[in-house]
């Protein structure tokens, strides 16, 4: 997987692990492909918002270590955004900032 994620960075894609703190997105695949973004999962908001701090605070050390930008899953209130944006998270999703749109209107709404 190493190898081929290094391929298509040679080739200017991005890449990009979705997910990160559940299910296969372990640090040590992400030190492997070395990604451009690592989308950390909405459960480590969560957990961070209830006090266990820790595996978030890793997961973002560990996206800096690899040069990758960050993006928390599933924000929905301000109080969650105000917690993120004084981690220094790079970007941002979730219901509080916007619903979910076809492509169609999203377009729309960026022209």
């Amino acid at each position: 997987m190493a190898s081929a994620a290094k391929h298509l960075n040679e080739e200017d894609f991005l890449i990009a692990i979705d997910d990160f703190g559940c299910k296969e997105s372990s640090p040590e695949r992400v030190a492997q492909v070395k990604p451009n973004i690592l989308k950390l999962d909405r459960q480590l908001l969560v957990d961070y918002m209830d006090g266990s701090t820790q595996s978030l605070l890793n997961g973002i050390k560990l996206a800096k270590a690899c040069n990758a930008k960050t993006v928390i899953e599933g924000v929905e209130t301000e109080v969650q955004l105000e917690a993120m944006k004084a981690l220094d998270i790079d970007f941002f999703q979730g219901y509080h900032l916007a619903m979910p749109q076809t492509l169609y209107p999203r377009l729309k709404l960026v022209s």
